[in-house]
């Protein structure tokens, strides 16, 4: 007998075989009118919405201090709890693919509701609430920082680390729209790493590398590096503008470099 629990594994399992052609965008195919595409982008504030609610929801049993809630001898129960963690991963990559979806169609995130506060049960705006993009950052970052204790939780967590890195560092002009907010991003990790090797800050680290050395991001973030610079006071300048320029210089480089290669 297939029980309810294996079903919507198999239901899941599914869903993530379908969306895997759907992760890299066919710069071929014309963005559709609807922003939308069968099993697996939808591109609307109803879908962002959603798998924040989902993600949110599930990284709390990701992180749960226990297995408590669940019986040891409990197969059913165990199962369960497996399920309910490929659903918080499979969120993940779903909102992978429609944040590169987005990207790449070059949809306003303001108009799929990233701005957006959370909803009381009327449908009203909580005024003190965050915006679902800081929700999404603060969220991701734990997802790509904190590890879990539950053995189940474990079986995932590589991917879970992985795929949330992704998702960050795809959605880094969606999640961090002032090219500044980017630039202390950058330097942030940079610094943490020259002082502690941390295997999670190089892992999330590298992607925003690979995302911003794309020219289009590139050409973004050189003004706002220059500007940082000139900034700074002359009081720090010894401190202050060697942090920038530690970023500034390579980042010359790669804008140098793919030009020439666009060249010849």
């Amino acid at each position: 007998n297939i029980t309810n629990v294996k079903a919507l594994a198999n239901i899941l399992i599914k869903l993530d075989e379908d969306t895997e052609s759907l992760r890299t965008v066919d710069m071929n195919e014309k963005m559709p009118m609807s922003l939308s595409l069968p099993f697996g982008v939808d591109l609307t504030s109803k879908t962002f919405e959603l798998l924040l609610e989902i993600a949110e929801k599930l990284s709390g049993e990701f992180y749960a201090e226990n297995g408590g809630h669940t019986n040891g001898d409990d197969i059913e129960a165990v199962n369960t709890v497996k399920v309910r963690m490929l659903a918080l991963l499979i969120s993940v990559r779903l909102l992978k693919t429609n944040l590169n979806h987005l990207i790449t169609w070059n949809v306003d995130p303001m108009s799929v509701g990233f701005n957006n506060k959370k909803k009381d049960e009327l449908g009203l705006e909580i005024a003190d609430s965050k915006p679902i993009r800081q929700r999404y950052v603060e969220l991701l970052n734990k997802l790509v920082f904190q590890r879990p204790s539950l053995q189940i939780s474990k079986l995932i967590e590589n991917d879970i680390h992985s795929d949330c890195s992704e998702c960050l560092s795809i959605g880094l002009s969606v999640f961090f729209q002032d090219p500044l907010d980017r630039v202390n991003i950058l330097v942030e990790h940079v610094e943490n790493l020259l002082i502690e090797s941390n295997p999670l800050r190089l892992l999330l680290a590298s992607r925003y590398f690979n995302s911003l050395t794309k020219p289009h991001n590139l050409i973004a973030l050189v003004p706002a590096l220059k500007k940082q610079v000139a900034g700074i006071k002359a009081e720090d300048i010894q401190n202050n503008r060697q942090r920038y320029l530690l970023l500034l210089s390579p980042i010359l480089q790669l804008v140098y470099n793919n030009c020439k290669k666009a060249l010849y």
